[in-house]
């Protein structure tokens, strides 16, 4: 009996041992994967602010709010359905003592037990309801942390549902970098207002290097410009100053 028990504790202690390991692992991949976002990676070690980091790196930071939100629902629904537990549990135990014992939240025996089983439920279905809400949240932060480092779908599935692994493949490899929360179909970042966007669209290419060549240098510059300084600069003025010059006017 006491062999067994002995192999029982060591089973628990190795359990611990990974399960400090995996933490230990997880905070210092997710510290290397702020520092590439350009973040403070001590931000891993902050409960609720790493995650406020995590999310804004994915290009979701408002979804944090929401986020945190379910979080504490979840939280509040645990206690509240730890203690509906115990002062449900008191109840039944004091219910032969109906005209003697009073319950401070719901009043005398008589209705205490029906209000305490209300209680009960509302608490199961609050914290339900707070998980799936933070679940999804989470599920649309990995998404957009796999396209933050450039990576798709796929690899958005693996943070979902191999999160640990994945940041560590993120942290650890060199050739994953961070490119922002926008992408295109080759899963390279762009700026829809900077260099692909309206900056060099309308800024450069249209008005500058495109188009304002079009309209600034080639029609009336250096393409028809030429034309232009050929009509009335080179051709036509150049033919008025021979006539100008050849005339008899003595």
């Amino acid at each position: 009996m006491s062999t067994y028990y002995t192999i029982m504790s060591m089973i628990d202690g190795f359990k611990s041992f990974i399960n400090l390991a995996v933490m230990v692992l997880t905070i210092i991949a997710s510290w290397i994967m702020y520092a590439k976002a350009g973040e403070h990676g001590w931000a891993a070690i902050v409960p609720f602010y790493s995650s406020y980091v995590k999310f804004r790196i994915a290009g979701k930071q408002k979804l944090f709010w929401g986020y945190l939100v379910a979080s504490i629902a979840s939280i509040a629904g645990c206690i509240l359905l730890m203690y509906e537990i115990i002062a449900s549990g008191l109840s039944v135990m004091t219910s032969s003592y109906m005209g003697s014992y009073y319950d401070s939240t719901y009043g005398y025996a008589g209705n205490r037990i029906g209000a305490h089983m209300g209680m009960l439920i509302f608490a199961v279905i609050l914290i339900i309801a707070a998980m799936i809400a933070a679940l999804v949240m989470n599920i649309l932060c990995c998404v957009g942390l796999a396209h933050a480092f450039g990576k798709g779908a796929g690899f958005a599935c693996g943070l979902i549902f191999l999160n640990v692994i994945f940041i560590c493949i993120i942290a650890f490899n060199k050739n994953i970098v961070y490119v922002g929360d926008g992408y295109n179909s080759n899963n390279n970042y762009y700026n829809p207002y900077g260099s692909n966007g309206y900056g060099q669209q309308y800024g450069q290419n249209m008005y500058g290097n495109g188009a304002n060549q079009q309209y600034g240098q080639n029609p009336y510059g250096t393409a028809q410009g030429g034309d232009a300084q050929n009509s009335y600069g080179t051709s036509q003025q150049q033919s008025w100053n021979d006539e100008y010059n050849n005339k008899d006017y003595e």
